[in-house]
């Protein structure tokens, strides 16, 4: 293979010092492993499978994109890697990365997005070198994820150099003149000879004049379909270079990786500088739980006793200045805390008593994070949910995680480089549990009803300065009756502008679009839901001037900002 089993003990392949080796033996240099190296065996079936591979992302995205060609894609590229490359381990991250695919593809199925695609491709690359490698630290798949996206170019220069030297494989067979005589030759006759019996008989030239036409605009029409434009050839060498590129992808071994995969704590070398470490770390805990139960105090008295703002106060103001310093407290704690337990203070003998202190600290965090929730919570009842303000949740949960995984580091005596691994972990997944969540639908579901039943419906602001999606649309049918005309007419604007240019699709004569491959199913289900409604969206906006409505409505909730 290009790279050994186990690239990671390249520390540990060089001569034991307690092995003898006879004099007249040389010891091998160390091995670079982020060199390629020569390819020892390439099967034919791997390259049949990328050039599988290939052609079905020409089907799938040239000939048609859209949300389920991306959910095959994804699904179709790692069972071919599964099945066809030549280095396989299994482990427990490649069960997790497998799950996350089913998950990203069913994503893609119920509504495709930039976003979706971006992360289906870096996922594409994480998979490929978890299953070569069995590794799945964050800092290790980051530094090769270059090396494997342009791995490729080199992939294909060596399968040509691997087939020149192996001339006797199935795939690098030399032609030779009398191998081609074989099968030319008689071809060549029985057209000889079918020719002649055209010439000979009317009626079989007859047939043939008459079935001619059709088979020649059917070849016509299947050479323009598939014919290789420029752009679909840069299209079909991009996918070749990217598909050899996840069959044998490259790491990138960065000096002292091996720092990286240690979890225990060295013990103490030296008493005094470890005894001056305690107090500093002791005294800096007992210091931050005042600070922090002071401010506590403050917000347990605000949000849970009076449960409403000081006069003057604006919930704008409280709640995003909140959300955000609150959240830097917590990314603080999480630094502190981790710092003060990466050493050697972790077996210092009175080591429990920084472990109590900072299990209260944590406790603290904890209730910090409570209120963060409640500020958010205030606002979006004052003004709505936003796109934003579900990021701004997610940041405080993957705060409260990075806490969390501090309080095992402690209990467990990890080092600093585990706490920063599984931090990065959580940040990666974290982005991608977003990617899938189908924010738009949660949005309008808070947001419908507090429209509904507020007076005035501040959440009505969103209909016009945010981008809705159709899984948001299809949330929005009840406020076509709503008492105020502005609001339902925008509503009706909203929901009659994108099913005349997309919904019909679903509910037409076709019931699909064009292509398979385009079909989305929160379109389906949003043009289904806006079907019974059409005709209140026509009373309501009968000349269909969507443009105009969404303007008065914009006008009409400016002023609740």
């Amino acid at each position: 293979m290009d790279v050994p089993p186990n690239p990671g003990d390249a520390e540990g392949s060089q001569q034991s010092p307690h092995r003898k080796v006879p004099p007249h033996v040389p010891i091998a240099p160390p091995v670079s492993y982020n060199r390629f190296r020569p390819l020892r065996c390439v099967r034919r079936s791997e390259i049949l499978a990328i050039i599988a591979l290939t052609a079905l992302l020409d089907y799938l995205i040239y000939c048609g994109v859209g949300g389920l060609s991306f959910a095959v894609a994804l699904l179709a590229i790692p069972g071919t890697v599964l099945a066809f490359a030549p280095v396989k381990r299994c482990t427990p991250a490649l069960t997790l990365v497998l799950a996350l695919f089913l998950l990203l593809a069913l994503h893609h199925a119920w509504q495709s997005d930039a976003a979706g695609v971006a992360v289906g491709v870096g996922l594409l690359v994480v998979f490929a070198l978890v299953y070569r490698y069995g590794r799945a630290h964050v800092p290790f798949l980051v530094l090769s994820f270059l090396p494997t996206s342009v791995a490729g170019i080199v992939r294909w220069f060596q399968y040509i150099g691997y087939g020149r030297r192996r001339g006797a494989t199935f795939l690098w067979r030399r032609i030779e003149a009398r191998s081609l005589a074989v099968v030319v030759v008689p071809i060549a006759i029985m057209l000889a000879f079918v020719l002649v019996f055209l010439f000979a008989n009317p009626i079989l030239r007859d047939a043939f004049s008459n079935n001619w036409n059709p088979l020649w605009d059917m070849l016509s029409n299947l050479w323009e379909k598939a014919a290789p434009t420029p752009e679909r050839f840069l299209f079909w060498l991009i996918a070749l270079l990217f598909m050899a590129s996840l069959f044998r992808p490259q790491a990138f071994l960065y000096p002292g990786h091996r720092r990286w995969l240690v979890s225990a704590v060295p013990r103490p070398a030296q008493e005094p500088r470890a005894n001056l470490s305690y107090r500093i770390a002791l005294n800096t805990l007992l210091g931050v739980n005042v600070v922090f139960l002071g401010y506590n105090l403050i917000d347990a008295y605000y949000l849970a006793y009076l449960r409403e703002l000081p006069t003057g106060l604006d919930h704008s103001q409280y709640a995003h200045q909140g959300v955000i310093g609150l959240t830097v407290a917590l990314a603080m704690s999480t630094c502190v805390l981790g710092y003060a337990f990466s050493g050697d203070l972790q077996y210092h003998p009175r080591a429990h008593r920084l472990r109590n202190t900072a299990y209260i600290w944590v406790a603290q965090n904890l209730l910090i994070a409570v209120w963060v929730m409640l500020r958010l919570h205030m606002y979006i009842s004052y003004n709505g949910l936003t796109r934003m303000r579900v990021v701004g949740i997610c940041g405080t949960l993957l705060v409260l995680c990075g806490v969390i995984l501090v309080c095992i580091m402690i209990v467990r005596k990890r080092s600093i480089q585990w706490l920063l691994r599984k931090e990065l972990a959580a940040f990666v997944f974290a982005i991608f549990l977003f990617t899938v969540l189908p924010v738009d639908w949660i949005v309008w579901r808070v947001n419908t009803p507090l429209i509904l039943r507020m007076d005035p419906p501040r959440p009505a602001v969103q209909l016009s300065v945010q981008p809705i999606s159709p899984e948001g649309l299809m949330m929005l049918t009840p406020l076509l009756n709503h008492e105020d005309p502005a609001i339902a007419r925008g509503v009706a604007a909203l929901l009659g502008e994108w099913y005349e240019e997309r919904g019909h699709v679903y509910t037409g004569p076709e019931g699909s679009p064009e292509r398979w491959t385009k079909y989305q199913f929160s379109e389906a289900q949003c043009a289904r839901v806006i079907l019974p409604h059409l005709g209140k969206i026509r009373e309501l906006i009968p000349d269909g001037n969507w443009g105009e409505y969404l303007h008065r409505a914009r006008y009409r909730t400016s002023g609740w900002i």
